[in-house]
């Protein structure tokens, strides 16, 4: 991604999966499509928490992913493919979202299952400054601008995850130090409304 142009795509992402303008990222997919799975089934209503504030979203399955609609109606959707890491205990992922139709850059996430809800990792913030996770950006990433790192090869991406994230939060229990919380809806809209 060019720099300034992680602003509006990260604005993009406000709906469900953003810090401010920071964000895991590369200039185009690390992933193939189909490569993802149903984690989520064939979708549903969720609830997401960050810095205590609520936004009700709604995961819809198209294809090998999901489109991510805000319930409000007032965001258009971003197309999420789970791509689960099959190499660790857990029923953790990484996400790999395009923020637009036809866009070659991509951001991403780490989630993961915490009893009833998953726990989102969407940026370096979620490592605490000065820990061992912070300090092995640079390792497999380019440090951008607005505290985003850039992956080049899926490799990396998954050795990231595999050194700094399931170490520090995943098989520890620990919370990172920011993170979005997401839980399904007890009751909510049938299907996602255009």
């Amino acid at each position: 991604m060019k720099a300034g142009k992680i602003s509006s795509f990260s604005l993009s992402l406000s709906l469900a999966l953003a810090l401010s303008a920071c964000a895991f990222s590369s200039e185009h997919a690390l992933f193939e499509e189909g490569e993802g799975v149903a984690a989520l089934g064939e979708g549903g209503p969720y609830i997401l928490f960050e810095n205590g504030e609520r936004k009700d979203v709604f995961y819809q399955r198209v294809g090998a992913g999901y489109e991510l609609a805000s319930t409000a109606k007032d965001d258009a959707p971003l197309h999420v493919v789970f791509i689960p890491v099959e190499d660790t205990p857990q029923e953790d992922y990484i996400l790999q979202i395009t923020p637009a139709p036809g866009e070659d850059a991509r951001a991403y996430a780490f989630m993961w299952r915490e009893d009833a809800e998953w726990i989102v990792a969407t940026a370096p913030n979620a490592l605490a400054v000065g820990s061992a996770g912070r300090g092995q950006l640079a390792d497999f990433c380019s440090e951008r601008p607005y505290d985003e790192c850039q992956f080049s090869r899926r490799e990396d991406l998954l050795a990231f995850y595999h050194r700094a994230i399931w170490p520090a939060f995943v098989s520890s229990g620990v919370r990172p130090e920011r993170y979005i919380s997401q839980a399904e809806a007890a009751a909510g809209p049938a299907s996602m409304e255009k």
